[in-house]
């Protein structure tokens, strides 16, 4: 049951309303070892969210517009690899996502005007590359780069016009959210110190995401995108320091090290847009007891 106390003019209503949600979601996987060093693979898998209804509606009768399931076709093709004497390893995969039945927020025509609800209004395809590179010239260092590339679009996005009074389709003034088209992401982790009273290790990584924005609509996207931001943290571990037949282990860690100012997220407030910042540099000390 739904109860929603309206401040305005809208009269406070109590809904109720059930559905049944069923799904088969395979997942098929064919991989073949060209050598022992090489193999690669071709993978399938669905996926689903389930429907519902417009919980937070104004009326009853905008609860009471349910949505469907909404649907993702995953392909994906891919390849690992071990190279000079199993020293690098490289890893890569493309893949190709179609989503269908997007629960979306969209207005429809409602008393000689528009309301928002929840619907089944989109379709989007999302597709691209990941490469994954690791590196380890001896035991006591590894150097990684991971790189992806995103392209993400809506090919449907239906939603009413009141100017034309009907429902047309915007896809190509829309925005899919939070998708970066480039991320990268480097470490190095070099062990400085063996010993019998514990071994030293030092670790670095720097994480890069490229801009994106956090809303569909143009109107909101042009205020509100998010710049491509980097972060440093980095981590100097003492580990396997022993305390009689136990281990100990203590680490001083650092995050944001740079203190990059940047924005992870906005919201657009009448004529003013409010914007939620990611944690400036943090830095702490912890230890670990393992008996």
């Amino acid at each position: 049951t739904v109860y929603i106390d309206h401040p305005n003019d809208n009269p406070p209503f109590a809904g109720e309303n059930t559905d049944d949600y069923s799904n088969v979601a395979p997942t098929l996987i064919f991989s073949y070892e060209f050598t022992d060093e090489f193999n690669a693979y071709a993978k399938y898998a669905k996926g689903w969210k389930a429907g519902g209804f417009n919980g937070e509606a104004g009326s009853i009768e905008d609860f009471n517009v349910g949505f469907d399931p909404e649907e993702i076709d995953s392909y994906e093709i891919g390849f690992k690899s071990r190279w000079l004497d199993n020293t690098l390893q490289l890893n890569g995969a493309a893949f190709y996502n179609d989503e269908s039945d997007i629960q979306l927020s969209v207005f429809i025509p409602r008393d000689g005007g528009v309301a928002s609800v929840i619907e089944n209004a989109g379709e989007s395809v999302k597709q691209g590359l990941e490469l994954e590179v690791v590196y380890m010239p001896n035991a006591d260092l590894m150097l990684s780069a991971n790189y992806g590339y995103l392209d993400s679009e809506f090919t449907e996005f239906l939603e009413f016009d009141p100017v034309l009074g009907e429902t047309v389709d915007v896809s190509d003034e829309r925005f899919t959210q939070y998708t970066p088209e480039h991320t990268v992401n480097l470490s190095v982790e070099y062990t400085m110190l063996r010993s019998d009273y514990g071994d030293l290790m030092g670790r670095l990584d720097y994480s890069y995401n490229d801009e994106y924005t956090p809303y569909v609509k143009p109107e909101q996207k042009a205020v509100s995108d998010i710049d491509g931001y980097g972060t440093l943290n980095g981590r100097l571990t003492l580990i396997n320091i022993p305390v009689g037949d136990n281990q100990l282990q203590v680490a001083l860690w650092g995050k944001n090290l740079l203190d990059e100012e940047y924005r992870v997220n906005t919201v657009p407030f009448g004529p003013f847009t409010v914007s939620f910042f990611g944690n400036p540099r943090t830095y702490g000390l912890e230890a670990q007891y393992t008996f």
